[in-house]
């Protein structure tokens, strides 16, 4: 399956790019129609080797490969500018910077548009989409048609959307293909399954001063819903961040429960599709190849080292031992005899920890058995987390306030 990647890229690319090409060339209904059939011969004709199908089973959803793929149909032709109108309603009745938090399910691309239109520029964050550069790349220049932005999640993003958020803009992200696996977040129930819980992002929106809004979409209706509200910047409650996320998860979950036929189920057939109808792609093959792809790899490391800036200063970053592998630019797995340092004309803070666990620079990474300094003044804790741009918590141990006295929190 990995020797197909390139194949599968080029064929989704190209697909992508026809159809974009076919809807301006031809009226908008016929394009919509056209795309939406197209979209549901694909899901019909995968439907006995697809994975949906006995996920559905298990979940016990009732999901028809017609409706499904009808639904992902519209979708494409919104993404190539010839969606049906939605109608859009509980818009704040006073501008300012949000965060959107929204699921694959429904009318998504077409709600992106929609708040192009009105002019709240929205930036979108999502799951990068693996070894497909091509597609995604196809993705995000038609998403740019709509006047919309994307952007694949990482570091580069998060700081992209924070400059964003304080410059008034939206950001959206859709949050389905939360990994709620990782170090440190919790996991939520979602229709099948479970989902990553959206704490950082609530919590990343109530210190930029942005509301968070939830998306429910459904047929051609797109709805906005205020769980917080924004004002001015501040670091909220714990139990307020869990509450909000809460209740984030169950509407869209609930959402995606009644209507299942409009949710994409994260991973979208049309993938599995043209890997089975297209390459020829046998499902029963014993083992696939090696991959070629480094990020696929888990490595054994010695003296890992890595260096970078943090707002005005340096920021370094080593560890004696690691067992890593690379997503989204940055190291995830565990370290041995960790130390992060970094300093700027006002502070100069150490970070030694015997062990750790999780990502590193993008965060989160739990150090445990922990000693600072921050200016000379040293102390130990159990356990820190490192949540990636200099931001740490280690439930209100001193160097908590003593990073906040110094600014290095943002």
């Amino acid at each position: 399956m990995s020797r197909s990647r390139p194949l599968l890229d080029w064929t989704l690319a190209r697909a992508l790019s026809g159809a974009a090409a076919l809807s301006r060339a031809v009226p908008a209904p016929l394009a919509r129609a056209f795309l939406r059939t197209a979209a549901c011969t694909l899901a019909t004709a995968a439907w006995p080797w697809s994975p949906l199908r006995t996920r559905a089973q298990s979940a016990r959803v009732p999901v028809r490969p017609w409706r499904w793929g009808w639904a992902l149909g519209g979708n494409v032709a919104a993404l190539c500018g010839v969606a049906e109108p939605v109608a859009a309603t509980g818009f704040p009745a006073s501008p300012g910077p949000a965060v959107v938090l929204a699921a694959h399910s429904g009318p998504w691309e077409a709600g992106a548009a929609e708040l192009a239109r009105r002019g709240h520029q929205p930036l979108i964050i999502a799951a990068p989409w693996p070894r497909l550069p091509r597609t995604e790349r196809v993705v995000r220049e038609l998403r740019g048609r709509l006047g919309v932005t994307a952007l694949p999640r990482g570091r580069a993003a998060a700081e992209a959307a924070t400059r964003h958020l304080r410059g008034g803009g939206w950001v959206v992200v859709l949050i389905d293909s939360l990994n709620p696996t990782r170090p440190g977040r919790r996991a939520l129930p979602f229709v099948d399954g479970a989902i990553g819980a959206p704490d950082g992002l609530v919590s990343w929106a109530a210190r930029q001063g942005a509301s968070v809004l939830v998306a429910q979409a459904a047929g051609q209706s797109f709805t906005l819903r205020s769980v917080l509200l924004g004002g001015d910047a501040r670091r909220p409650p714990h139990a307020e961040v869990q509450a909000a996320s809460d209740e984030v998860v169950r509407v869209l979950a609930q959402r995606a429960r009644a209507r299942p036929w409009e949710w994409a189920w994260v991973r979208a057939l049309a993938v599995l599709t043209v890997a089975v109808v297209v390459n020829g792609c046998s499902l029963g093959d014993p083992l696939p190849p090696l991959p070629t792809d480094p990020a696929a790899w888990r490595a054994d490391v010695e003296s890992l080292s890595w260096e970078g800036e943090l707002g005005d200063g340096g920021l370094t970053f080593s560890a004696r031992a690691a067992r890593v592998r690379q997503v989204d630019a940055s190291w995830v797995g565990a370290f041995e005899d960790v130390t992060l340092q970094w300093e700027d004309a006002q502070r100069a803070v150490e970070v030694q920890g015997a062990s750790a666990v999780g990502s590193f620079p993008q965060g989160p990474l739990t150090l445990r058995e922990v000693r600072y300094a921050v200016d000379g003044v040293s102390g130990e804790t159990p356990q820190l987390a490192w949540l990636g741009g200099g931001e740490l918590a280690c439930g209100g141990c001193p160097l908590e306030t003593l990073a906040d006295r110094l600014g290095t929190q943002p």
